[in-house]
Formats: C-alpha cells, sequence, structure tokens
C-alpha cells in the first residue's frame, strides 16, 4: 500500500470503521457456473484486487439483487453475515448482480483529502477548493457505493455482455452483444443517475496483474474503451464527485461505482 494510500485509510478508519478507504467489488465465486449451482457473493474491500470481505448490517444498503432475462430478484442473504449474498442462474445467459449502499459520511484534513482527490482522478474538485479558498480546509464529504458484476450461466461462454441499465447511482452499461475475449476491445458507459458522464477516471485491472492497469477518461458521450489484454477476472472502477448544496453539513458528494467479470481466453 502506498505511503498517501495508509494515511487515507487511517483517517477514514477514524470515522468509518475497518477498510472503507478502499476499492470496493463483488466477488463470486464463480463467474460462470450451471444452472441452479450456488454462487457465493463476497462484498470485498481492498486494493490490486486483492482484499478482505465485509458484512455489513442491512441498514447500510439501499438493494442488493440480481437480474436476468426473468426479472429482478433479491440476493439471499443475513444481516452482518460473510458471504454477504447467496445466488443461483435460473436460466442460461447473463447474470448481473447489483448493489448499493446508503451514503456515509466522512470528513479529513486538507493533505490526506487532496492526494485522495488526485488518485482518483478528481482534479475537478481540487481546481474548486483552490476558486473557493479551501485547499488548506478540511475535506467534508458523502460517499456511497455501487457495484456490478457480471456472471455467466451455463451457455459455453457465449452470453450476452451487454446489460440494461439497473438504476445505480453510478454504473458501468456494456453495450457488446457477446462476452469479449482477451486482446479485444471492450466499449462501456458511464451511466450517472442514468445520464452518461463525461471526463470521468475509468481504472481497468487485470486479477492476474495489476500493475498493468489501465487509467482512461469517459468522452463527451461518457464511453471509454478498454483493452482487454489479459484473460481472467478484471475490476473497473471510477468515482464521481459534485459540490452540495450550502446548507448541507458535507461540502461534496461522491459516488463509486465498480463493475467485476471474467474474460475468456481468445
Amino acid at each position: 500500500m502506498t505511503p498517501f494510500r495508509w494515511l487515507l485509510a487511517m483517517a477514514i478508519l477514524a470515522v468509518c470503521g475497518p477498510l472503507s478507504a478502499h476499492d470496493f467489488w463483488i466477488q463470486p465465486s464463480a463467474f460462470d457456473a450451471a444452472v441452479g449451482a450456488p454462487i457465493a457473493l463476497r462484498l470485498m474491500v481492498g486494493e490490486d484486487f486483492t482484499g478482505e470481505s465485509l458484512a455489513p448490517p442491512a441498514r447500510s444498503i439501499i438493494r442488493f439483487d440480481a437480474h436476468d432475462d426473468l426479472g429482478r430478484r433479491p440476493v439471499t442473504g443475513l444481516s452482518g453475515v460473510d458471504p454477504a449474498g447467496l445466488i443461483s442462474g435460473r436460466r442460461q445467459g447473463l447474470l448481473t448482480v447489483s448493489y448499493q449502499s446508503r451514503p456515509s459520511f466522512i470528513e479529513l484534513a486538507a493533505e490526506p483529502f487532496e492526494h485522495y482527490l488526485r488518485e482518483e482522478g478528481l482534479e475537478h474538485v481540487i481546481a474548486m477548493r483552490v476558486r473557493r479558498g479551501e485547499s488548506a480546509a478540511p475535506g467534508r464529504e458523502l460517499f456511497s457505493r455501487s457495484a456490478k458484476s457480471l456472471i455467466t450461466i451455463e451457455d459455453g461462454g457465449e452470453a450476452t455482455a451487454g446489460a440494461p441499465a439497473l438504476g445505480l447511482a453510478l454504473e458501468f452499461l456494456s453495450a457488446h452483444a457477446e462476452t469479449p475475449v482477451a486482446g479485444s476491445p471492450f466499449e462501456l458507459e458511464l451511466l450517472f443517475r442514468g445520464q452518461p458522464v463525461a471526463d470521468v477516471l475509468v481504472v481497468a485491472m487485470p486479477k492476474a496483474d495489476p500493475s498493468s492497469s489501465q487509467r482512461l477518461r469517459t468522452d463527451s458521450e461518457g464511453r471509454v474503451r478498454v483493452d482487454l489484454t489479459l484473460p481472467g477476472p478484471w475490476l473497473l472502477k471510477a468515482v464521481h464527485m459534485l459540490p452540495t448544496p450550502p446548507s448541507t453539513a458535507a461540502q461534496w458528494e461522491s459516488w463509486w461505482a465498480s463493475l467485476t467479470l471474467s474474460i475468456p481466453a481468445s
């Protein structure tokens, strides 16, 4: 862990509990499974696609769902228990798991807050703090997390990777007609409250080699093109932040999105 990541973790730990400073993602026990086979769903926090599982209480969760062409259904799970959920595929095709947390408040001292903003590609917030004369002031923030995971159910790798928008605050959307393979481009759209959002940093990280992560920005239509250089699991992540109304205790509100999927070898 880098020194500033450690500092950020310790600062957030003081107010938000263990590990909440890191990346967040859904880790299924299998990215492909037979119809009816149980799939454990862990909610992970960590860095470089390695971490520890969380067991969040039900009160911190807005939704934890599974989606297929038969519709939406809640993920089975118990509050505060790891793994956080259990699901199975009802039929062949794509199963999309989605999660949304409730907002949490955090206050960070100026230096770790500025480091965090730079790491997550939020230079526009740094510039706004300069214009407001707040560069030396602590950062007060509301943050919430959205996560999705794509799971193929018993169809020989021919599942569609395209899935409809699920109404998460910030979410990745793929329009691909079939699961991409290693070495192929993967085009995604980033939606904020259902609308494409431009100039947001997207980090694409392969489990096999996190050091080869790609740092890309969405274009004017909220799109980004990732080169899937390696087979196996991938984590894609993004953070979007906006100023809050003047009457709000927090100065900023951020939304964190992640997407996990596994890319078959060509």
